[in-house]
């Protein structure tokens, strides 16, 4: 799967950050001009990104690294 496409708004909440768009799908889900809605939470290895796409929730975790949110 492959999603790309533009954010279209960011909303910031402590140390969550929700990001939305439209994107164009290759893969499992495909299609144009899908909403998305990503969900990033600050942290190192093991903090969460949810991003849901063309009906599907994928759950991510951090292998390595850090997401830094910034209000």
């Amino acid at each position: 799967m492959y999603v790309t496409g533009p954010i279209t708004s960011v909303s910031v909440e402590g140390t969550t950050a929700v990001f939305k768009g439209t994107a164009s799908v290759t893969g499992l889900g495909a299609d144009s001009n899908v909403p998305f809605v990503a969900t990033a939470v600050a942290g190192g290895p093991g903090t969460t990104l949810v991003l849901e796409v063309s009906g599907l929730t994928f759950n991510e975790f951090v292998l390595e690294g850090q997401i830094t949110v910034k209000g």
